[in-house]
């Protein structure tokens, strides 16, 4: 179980599945996370390695109007729909059960515009690499989007082009990135 640190849903406790399938990222990272980004209202967010929804319901709790999930597992992907309603959110949500890749031509094609996204991918694998490819997030992002890049400490990527680094913590083995538009 992991819980919703602040907003309407306070206190609320979230199901994770069992197994590594899904790592949700931890209160004390969430809540470093979010006090950075401070107000989100009226926000539309991106959760693109949804998992259990942890980062795109405590946006939701926290103003967002819009969150978008990603999660291609249907493991993951059944167990955010409970968490979901158990909250009681019959709209303002949406669920993509497919991979990120995938979903970010479809938003695409659709021509959405996301203000906030958060970027969590499985640790062991390269798929924050693909996601940041120059040119990749840049077609469903708005001007002043922010991208929130969660990543093992140890991890070395490369910011894309276009964009920088706002601000880079370490929280034990964790490392957050927040991003934007370059300037």
């Amino acid at each position: 179980m992991t819980r919703i640190i602040a907003g309407t849903f306070r206190g609320r406790r979230l199901k994770v599945p069992n197994g590594a399938e899904v790592r949700p990222t931890t209160d004390r990272v969430k809540e470093a996370v979010f006090n950075i980004l401070g107000p989100l209202d009226d926000l539309h967010a991106l959760d693109l390695f949804a998992g259990s929804g942890g980062l795109g319901i405590e946006a939701l709790s926290r103003g967002v109007s819009e969150t978008c999930f990603v999660e291609p597992s249907p493991v993951a992907g059944r167990i955010l729909k409970e968490n979901l309603a158990s909250l009681r959110l019959d709209d303002g949500w949406r669920l993509l059960a497919m991979p990120a890749l995938r979903a970010l031509r479809l938003l695409k094609k659709e021509s959405l515009q996301f203000d906030l996204v958060f970027l969590d991918p499985p640790y062991k694998t390269n798929y924050l690499a693909e996601v940041l490819e120059p040119g990749m997030l840049d077609t469903v992002t708005s001007p002043a989007c922010r991208v929130v890049a969660e990543s093992l400490a140890a991890a070395e990527w490369r910011v894309p082009q276009g964009w920088e680094t706002i601000t880079e913590r370490s929280y034990g083995t964790t490392s957050v990135r927040i991003l934007r538009r370059g300037r």
